[in-house]
Parts: structure tokens; C-alpha cells; sequence
């Protein structure tokens, strides 16, 4: 498939527990930060750091085959950034056309070497 157009990558997401997660979400959340410098998903959602209509993507690197060969596949691709979460995962933004991100995003190989998406999905 090529590269489509400028990626901005949010870095590595890693999930973890804080110190002292609000009372009301104590039970029901999940949360994430990301590796470079432990930033919380969540502040960093509200504060604004993702465009309006560009597609979000998680990727996660994961196995591919049995030799243990692993590739960053994406996972989730949508218009509306709280439609994802990044425990585990790389967090991107693209500019794209398509009516149905997740149709023709999901179980792409992406390559953060060369900025490009595998034209094939993964089985």
C-alpha cells in the first residue's frame, strides 16, 4: 500500500495502576501511559493533542508467524479518539479518506521504519 501522508505518531502506551486514581474510577478503569516520559491516556486525550477528523490507530507488536517474527499490526482505527485505548500498544494519527477506517486499516502490518502499511491484511 505504500506511505498515505504524514504520520503522527503518540509514541508506546503501557498500562498501569496510579498511585491514586480518582474515587469514582477506582473499580471500573483501566489506565495507560505512555513509555517515553508517562504521560496518562487520559490527560493526554483531553488536553487536545489529536486532530478532529484524521483516523486514529492503535498498532500492537505481536507474533506473526511460527518462527516468533513479530509486526506492529493495527488493531483499531477510528475518527473518534475515545473509541481507543493504548494499553500495550502505538498510538498514531493520519489524514484518510476512508468511510470505514476499521475496514481498511485493521490487521494491516505497519512498518514505523518506513512509515508504510502492508497492502495485504493478516490472516
Amino acid at each position: 500500500m505504500g506511505k498515505l501522508t504524514t504520520i503522527k505518531d503518540h509514541g508506546e502506551w503501557q498500562m498501569y495502576e496510579p498511585e491514586r486514581p480518582h474515587l469514582i474510577m477506582m473499580f471500573s478503569v483501566i489506565y495507560a501511559k505512555r513509555k517515553k516520559d508517562g504521560k496518562d491516556w487520559y490527560e493526554y486525550v483531553r488536553e487536545g493533542n489529536f486532530e478532529e477528523d484524521t483516523v486514529k490507530l492503535t498498532c500492537k507488536y505481536q507474533q506473526v508467524n511460527a518462527e516468533g517474527h513479530k509486526e506492529w499490526i493495527v488493531m483499531v482505527a477510528a475518527r473518534d479518539v475515545t473509541k481507543l485505548f493504548p494499553g500495550e500498544m502505538m498510538v498514531l494519527e493520519l489524514e484518510h479518506n476512508s468511510k470505514d477506517p476499521q475496514e481498511f486499516f485493521v490487521r494491516k502490518v505497519y512498518d514505523p521504519n518506513t512509515e508504510e502499511f502492508s497492502k495485504e491484511k493478516m490472516a
